[in-house]
């Protein structure tokens, strides 16, 4: 009896157990409710929320602001900007401004370069059709063949006194132009030449003054002078005949015969130097180179100055030596008449270091 009493109870204990372990696993898959959440991570969430629509927000803005941009770039009006964009607008502003300078000045540079360059380069070049230009639109078409030779004239002068100033060559062109532009010209071409008193800067404005005037004799024929180059036939040397004391008029009429002489069968005549004349001889000059009433109006008149100075003298400092060579015995009227005639065209020439064509 007690064995089956204790049987029972074992098998009790073991239902027990057996519904016991049933009900852990059936709790097991029951759900089980969420916790709730606190205040805090309500919080927190709604935190992150914020800031996923703030960004999404913001994103919004941005695709909104390209999309006005672009809208302003179609009908070519000025694009909205944002505040919160402005300084980076304005950098990248500055940024092309200051590119674009710099490409603007570096392109200069390389402009200004090559233009020095190519004037450099050019200059030989450039000066016959400067000088052309000076002269030969007035020549005529019967006197072109004129033209070309004179410029082939001036080019081997320029050969030959290669250290001559541009200025000098314009003024012999214009002094050759103005006597073969016209059968009949207006007036004499005068020019005075001005030169150092040293040995060499007088030989080479007495060689230079002499091939000019040979120049012209070949331009234009029939000249009555011998044909060499350097003939020193069209040479009036006053000082071989300028120191008789107190007879001015007798040196006048010296003067005046050799000038007319030459030109009897010249169109070219050389007289100097002009310091040697005294006041009262000078008053011959002004017939010859007058504007209106010259006797020998198709000539060149080449008068040479030195004026005892070491260097060239300026327009200023000639025209006050001629006055003060003058002035004493004749009024100012008459001396000024007679400069404003023989220094219309004044030349400055530089000595030459190397040969020259001819011998004085």
């Amino acid at each position: 009896m007690s064995q089956v009493t204790t049987r029972h109870r074992k098998v009790s204990q073991n239902s027990s157990n057996a519904d016991s372990s049933n009900q852990k696993t059936d709790s097991s898959l029951i759900p089980r409710p969420q916790p709730r959440p606190s205040i805090k991570d309500k919080g927190k969430e709604k935190g992150e929320a914020a800031m996923v629509m703030n960004d999404l927000e913001v994103k919004e803005k941005e695709s909104q602001n390209i999309e006005n941009i672009t809208d302003h770039d179609v009908t070519s009006g000025p694009p909205s900007i944002q505040p919160q964009n402005e300084s980076f607008s304005k950098d990248c502003k500055f940024n092309h401004i200051f590119k674009n300078l710099l490409i603007g000045v570096a392109g200069l540079s390389i402009i200004s370069c090559v233009v020095i360059v190519c004037n450099k380069h050019t200059f030989l070049h450039s000066f016959n059709s400067s000088v052309g230009n000076y002269i030969k639109p007035n020549v005529p078409a019967k006197n072109v063949d004129h033209w070309d030779l004179a410029m082939d004239l001036i080019d081997e002068m320029k050969n030959s006194f290669p250290l001559q100033k541009r200025e000098t060559w314009i003024s012999f062109i214009s002094a050759l132009g103005s006597v073969t532009e016209n059968e009949e010209p207006s007036q004499p071409a005068v020019l005075l030449f001005v030169g150092g008193n040293t040995l060499i800067a007088t030989h080479t404005m007495q060689c230079v003054a002499l091939t000019l005037a040979n120049n012209t004799n070949k331009l234009l024929p029939p000249a009555m002078i011998s044909d060499n180059d350097v003939s020193s036939e069209v040479i009036v040397k006053v000082d071989t005949f300028a120191n008789l004391q107190n007879q001015e008029e007798m040196i006048k009429k010296e003067l005046d015969d050799r000038i007319r002489s030459i030109l009897n069968k010249s169109h070219s005549v050389v007289v100097g130097p002009l310091e040697k004349i005294p006041p009262g001889a000078a008053t011959i000059l002004h017939g010859y180179c007058d504007n209106f009433e010259a006797p020998f109006k198709k000539s060149v008149i080449i008068l040479t100055a030195t004026f005892d100075s070491d260097k060239p003298l300026n327009s200023k400092q000639l025209e006050r030596r001629l006055h003060e060579l003058w002035d004493h015995k004749l009024s100012k009227d008459k001396c000024a008449s007679i400069v404003s005639r023989i220094a219309n065209n004044v030349v400055f020439i530089e000595p030459e270091t190397g040969p020259m064509p001819c011998t004085i």
